[in-house]
């Protein structure tokens, strides 16, 4: 069952796991590691390689985020590291930043610089989180609708598609930053320059790929199809030194380090920084919604949101240390640590150190992978990640909801993805607030054996002079205004003289609520109404205490609320309306 996420949080809650730790437990942990690992290596290489930067960056994520996150998060089952939608991202930011600083830098020089700037996002990612975290707003996760969520997800699909299918299909891109539609354009506008020996080699790793998924869906498809298209390359000469139209394999774009990384604070720039926290909190936003999306899935008897946003971001601050891209939550790789019957968050670490080890021992291979394979596995990536059943709910269910998808989408096409998510979350937050801004309010009336039902066109008030309305709704500050003109309406009827108002539902309220029940309060005495409450809830109560509402209102016109009688209050209201009118 799922905790609450507003519990506290603990600075290293691995040591508690330690205590509870058994022999069983590290069987299981340790197979279910393994297979991870396997699942992890080549995901690591093709998201660094989308993000462009050295291998090195997603296998340190890989290893490092993931035990990191295993020692400060919650979750039994969740692994972290570099995701497909992070790598986008981060793509999508670095290179405009490179572009608007940098432009003339190029190759090797380039590929520090990029390196550099992502690992100060990293860190700036992990003071997000950390602080998110302690604060306790693991909550706040729930301002992005799941629509925002499908639309951007499904921006971030197309966003992988496009730009791999050029390395797939063999066909060089253009340089600089355009938005996708035109990275599409120029795609299809330079389709007979594709190279048919990359393409074979592409294509071959996808069929393998997604034979392995359907048919062996444990098995490490992915490195099965990397090492058949190395040798195919090898044996059949297609990448050969000095081939002009070779087939390009990682070693080709730069050399690949596979050792241990070299611990080192991130180099700051001011200027940067004004560009930096956009990016970084687009990207905390972001792994914070994987995270807790797949910790809620996967939920233990420990789970917490708040620890699970703190522990992703004490594991981002220490990766960049360590040289890695920025952690988030993997779907693919929590889903098989679960299935492969991980029982802690052991599971976790014992991945991180078992890719340490196959990466020092077999990292030398890294070098031979065709970069068509690498594009291969992220097209079925991006293919993955539509879930047109989920997609088909939030354009079926209502028009919010269908406008909140389809403009976050189009979104990440016109614009950078960091700004697509901006858009999605704040689109989702102010048709939210515009219905939630917008109180019902119902007339209700008591039935002969004394209970409560909403009023019928054709009821009559038992006493023309008592109105009962019941405030359905959120009060808060963005219904005040509409509120507090409705019951100026109700209060204005020739026959009311006593107005009940039934706030029950309301768990909270806040100033503008408290000054709209005052100047309620004043027009009432004003023209001769009497304003009753009921069904008031200590919270509110307390509320309305420290405004000083209770003494200008009178503590015999405000009725608490019972939870075991609902109508109660109401009755009592009621009875003291019919006083007031004697």
């Amino acid at each position: 069952m799922q905790k609450n996420s507003i519990g506290a949080i603990h600075p290293f809650p691995l040591w508690g796991a330690l205590c509870r730790f058994s022999f069983p437990y590290f069987r299981s942990d340790i197979i279910a590691a393994l297979s991870v690992a396997l699942m992890a290596l080549p995901q690591a290489i093709a998201y660094a390689y989308v993000a462009e930067l050295p291998i090195s960056a997603g296998i340190f994520s890989a290893i490092f985020g993931t035990i990191f996150t295993g020692m400060f998060g919650s979750s039994p089952y969740l692994i972290s590291g570099t995701t497909n939608s992070i790598a986008i991202l981060i793509q999508s930011g670095t290179s405009e930043i490179l572009h608007s600083f940098y432009g003339g830098v190029t190759g090797s020089e380039r590929d520090i610089l990029a390196l550099q700037i992502v690992l100060q996002t990293v860190l700036i990612v992990g003071l997000f989180q950390i602080v998110g975290g302690l604060l306790r707003l693991g909550r706040l996760t729930q301002l992005a609708s799941r629509s925002v969520v499908v639309g951007y997800v499904s921006g971030i699909a197309f966003a992988l598609a496009i730009t791999q299918i050029f390395p797939f299909f063999g066909i060089n891109e253009n340089g600089g930053v355009s938005p996708l539609y035109l990275r599409a354009w120029h795609f299809v506008t330079h389709i007979k320059e594709l190279h048919f020996p990359t393409l074979f080699v592409g294509l071959g790793s996808l069929v393998v790929i997604a034979f392995c998924h359907r048919k062996w869906p444990k098995w490490p498809g992915a490195v099965i199809a990397f090492i058949l298209a190395g040798l195919a390359v090898a044996i059949f000469g297609l990448s050969s030194v000095g081939q002009p139209d070779k087939v390009m394999l990682l070693s080709d774009i730069g050399p690949i380090y596979t050792g241990l990384p070299k611990i080192a604070f991130p180099l700051f720039e001011l200027r940067l920084v004004v560009k930096l926290v956009p990016l970084a909190f687009a990207i905390s936003l972001l792994s914070v919604l994987e995270a807790t999306t797949i910790g809620r899935v996967y939920a233990g008897s420990a789970y917490s949101d708040n620890q699970e946003v703190y522990g992703l971001g004490m594991s981002n601050f220490l990766v960049s240390f360590v040289g890695g891209m920025p952690s988030s939550g993997s779907f693919s790789r929590s889903a098989l640590n679960y299935v492969s019957g991980a029982k802690s968050r052991f599971s976790a670490i014992f991945s991180g150190f078992w890719l340490l080890m196959i990466v020092i021992l077999l990292g030398f291979w890294v070098a031979k992978i065709p970069i068509a394979a690498l594009s291969a596995l992220m097209l079925f990536t991006a293919y993955s990640l539509i879930n047109l059943k989920n997609l088909k709910i939030c354009l079926k269910a209502t028009r919010v909801d269908a406008v909140v998808v389809i403009i976050t989408f189009l979104a990440s096409m016109l614009f950078s993805l960091d700004v697509a998510l901006y858009v999605g979350v704040v689109l989702s937050i102010i048709l939210y607030l515009r219905q939630a801004a917008i109180p019902r309010l119902v007339e209700y009336t008591f039935t002969q054996q004394g209970k409560l039902r909403p009023m019928d066109v054709d009821d009559r008030r038992p006493d023309p002079h008592i109105c009962i309305i019941h405030a359905e709704g959120e009060l808060f500050f963005g219904a005040a205004d509409v509120f507090q003109v409705k019951l100026r309406h109700i209060a204005e009827e020739e026959s009311t003289r006593v107005v009940i108002l039934q706030i029950m539902n309301a768990r909270r309220i806040d100033a503008s609520v408290c000054m709209v029940f005052q100047q309620l309060n004043d027009y009432f005495k004003k023209i001769g109404c009497y304003l009753l409450i009921s069904g008031v809830t200590p919270e509110v109560r307390e509320v309305m205490l420290n405004a000083g509402l209770i003494k200008a209102l009178g503590e015999d016109h405000l009725f608490p609320a019972n939870e075991q009688v609902p109508s109660a209050p109401t009755r009592d209201a009621y009875a003291h309306a019919k006083s007031l009118l004697t």
